[in-house]
């Protein structure tokens, strides 16, 4: 696995870098710096005590290492600051004298064999060259012995730490989230008063309109008692009306036709005498006087005539009769009846709709009082609630 390493004023060292992948090999004069990379990256695993090792001139000396897993681990230690620790980009940690777990969850750590501490991973700057050789055999044997099972561990401890810092990470974000969330909550504190304040108000509201409806009702019906009042106040001097019958006002229909039918004979009957107005009588030509064909001619008229007269003297003679036989009948003219039939029928379609109009007005005066007896009721019950009157301000008792 590669890892990019830089170390900046640590010992001799200013500032340098260097990745390592795979086998690596760093050379240089004595007193390059050599030794001091490797005692730097090694204290970032053990946290080298003291301060002796931090450039002089310098606060405080810093390790970066970047492995090409993801993993990332920074290391600063100063004259007069603690030694502090980033993991992976986090927030800085101060272990004090101690390797923070997240550091040692990456696998660069020291195994125990035979007692004894070995690093496997960054071996020391005198004995490197001999890594075990110059150890005890049962030291080396329990070291080779555990290779295997260290890598297995070592595996496990970079997942377990990369999902520690998985969760770590998203218990912070939920904690922010929960922070956020009750800042928020406690925006909306006393959101319970206003919404039984808002139902209040909406329910009072209702009852207003209930009532303003009821009093747009009644100033209605008030209109229409006016109204019918007043139709009825046209009919203050009618005492009663008596209507004829239904067969009277036929038999008195049957007889106007009658009357108008002789009312046409007798002008005709007029027109015809006053033709014969100028006859004073009739002469008869004597023989030989005129030709027989003008005589018949004249005698034909004659008969004419003759025959109209009789006609007429007959209408005037029928007409005579019936008008003895109507001696008893008024004199009014039909146009007249039928006026006076026409004005009785209007006059009692008027006294029907007058009457209909006044009983309509009585029944809305009785709901409209009922209306705002209820109206005033559910007021009562509104400010009896309210406690005081939205106007004043007086306060008022329930009943």
């Amino acid at each position: 696995m590669a890892v990019k390493v830089r170390v900046r004023d640590y010992q001799s060292i200013h500032d340098a870098a260097i990745e390592i992948d795979g086998f690596t090999v760093v050379t240089g004069p004595n007193n390059s710096g050599k030794t001091a990379l490797q005692r730097a990256v090694r204290g970032v695993f053990e946290n080298t005590g003291g301060t002796a090792f931090v450039r002089h001139g310098t606060p405080k000396c810093s390790v970066d290492l970047e492995f090409s897993d993801g993993h990332s681990v920074s290391w600063e230690k100063g004259t007069t600051s603690k030694p502090a620790y980033r993991v992976d980009g986090g927030k800085p940690v101060y272990p004090g004298r101690q390797v923070p777990d997240e550091v040692k969850a990456l696998g660069v750590r020291p195994i125990q064999a035979g007692g004894q501490e070995v690093w496997p991973n960054i071996a020391p700057q005198f004995t490197g060259q001999v890594f075990l050789i110059d150890k005890p055999g049962s030291v080396l044997a329990e070291a080779v012995a555990d290779v295997e099972r260290v890598g297995h561990l070592n595996r496990a401890l970079r997942r377990v730490a990369s999902d520690q810092n998985k969760a770590a990470a998203d218990l912070r974000l939920r904690q922010e989230d929960r922070t956020k969330q009750e800042a928020h909550l406690a925006f909306y504190q006393g959101l319970d008063l206003i919404e039984t304040l808002v139902a209040t108000i909406e329910r009072l509201e209702e009852r207003a309109l209930r009532l303003r409806k009821a009093s747009d009702l009644l100033a209605s019906f008030r209109e229409r008692w006016r109204t019918a009042t007043a139709a009825v106040a046209l009919y203050q001097g009618v005492g009663q009306i008596e209507l004829p019958t239904v067969g009277a006002l036929d038999a008195a229909g049957l007889r106007i036709r009658e009357l108008r039918e002789l009312r046409d004979r007798q002008q005709q009957a007029q027109d015809r005498v006053q033709r014969f107005a100028g006859v004073a009588g009739i002469s008869v030509p004597s023989e030989g006087a005129q030709p027989a064909e003008t005589l018949l001619q004249e005698l034909e008229a004659t008969r004419g005539l003759r025959h109209r007269l009789e006609i007429c003297v007959l209408a005037v003679t029928c007409y005579s009769r019936q008008t003895c036989l109507l001696q008893g009948v008024s004199s009014v003219p039909a146009e007249s009846l039928l006026q006076e039939r026409d004005q009785w029928n209007d006059l009692r379609q008027q006294r029907s709709q007058a009457t209909a109009e006044v009983l309509a007005a009585e029944v809305g005066l009785r709901t409209g009082e009922v209306d705002v007896d209820e109206a005033r009721r559910e007021f009562d019950e509104a400010l009896a609630e309210v406690g005081s009157c939205p106007l004043c301000g007086h306060a008022v008792e329930a009943e």
